[in-house]
């Protein structure tokens, strides 16, 4: 991997694109040079980049996304840009992830041409524009940022893995095919903190357990999980003890 830095926002920058949601088209019809300037005079400075996040990457890979198109179907494409976004990042951590900043320069100024591909607008009125840039390109959600939840995505899979029946492409398939479910093993802290858990939960329903990943049946199985949570060390337990609680808390089918 080519060891090329990223260019991050720094506060005042940040801060500057966040006024600047107010005017969606400087980010719906993506002009980066455009975009820098207007945060400099946002902002009121001459520097908007730098700072203490220097991020190794590969930019040519996170380039690559905006020349594969969506291809109509934006869950498919989900899995294979999370692994693009995860190779190209290999030297990003869970904490740094959680860093606004970082999300917000990679949506803005290495793939301005993605974000509102993969984020229609068609359905939104001008007023909603502003809340909507705020979560797709600067907040870092990951559920909703573009490319945070790419990475989160594979960096998921990738987690879960070495504790699965599946390999990580199966189990990156599965999640970004699945949003209530991703969302779901994603935004637990428990399932996020422990990949041997997730893994069960995913190899059941890749079991012929569909019904798992409708909202409400996975939420029955992890409010159950986090019940037993409180009264157990899971994270101890061998992987064939957790699959047999899984199995026994997961709402059968209809």
């Amino acid at each position: 991997m080519t060891g090329e830095a990223v260019r991050i926002i720094n506060d005042a920058g940040y801060r500057a694109l966040y006024e600047l949601a107010g005017e969606p088209d400087l980010f719906l019809q993506p002009n980066p040079a455009l975009l820098i300037e207007r945060v400099k005079q946002a902002a009121g400075v001459d520097e908007v980049f730098g700072g203490d996040l220097p991020i190794a990457c590969s930019m040519s890979g996170l380039n690559g996304i905006a020349d594969l198109g969506l291809g109509g179907n934006p869950s498919q494409s989900d899995a294979e840009y999370g692994c693009i976004v995860r190779d190209a990042l290999q030297s990003l951590t869970p904490r740094q992830a959680a860093e606004r900043r970082i999300w917000a320069s990679i949506n803005c100024f290495v793939l301005p041409e993605y974000v509102p591909e993969r984020w229609t607008t068609s359905n939104l009125k001008r007023g909603d524009y502003a809340s909507h840039i705020t979560s797709h390109w600067l907040k870092p959600d990951r559920e909703k940022n573009a490319a945070g939840r790419l990475w989160w995505q594979a960096e998921i899979a990738k987690r879960m893995e070495p504790h699965s029946e599946h390999d990580a492409e199966t189990l990156r398939l599965t999640l970004a095919h699945n949003p209530s479910f991703y969302h779901r093993l994603l935004y637990r802290p428990l399932l996020l903190r422990m990949p041997k858990l997730a893994a069960a939960v995913c190899d059941l329903a890749l079991r012929g357990n569909e019904h798992l990943y409708q909202q409400k049946h996975i939420d029955i199985l992890v409010k159950k999980l986090l019940d037993i949570a409180a009264n157990s060390s899971l994270d101890l337990m061998p992987p064939e003890q957790l699959q047999q609680i899984v199995r026994d808390n997961a709402p059968k089918k209809a």
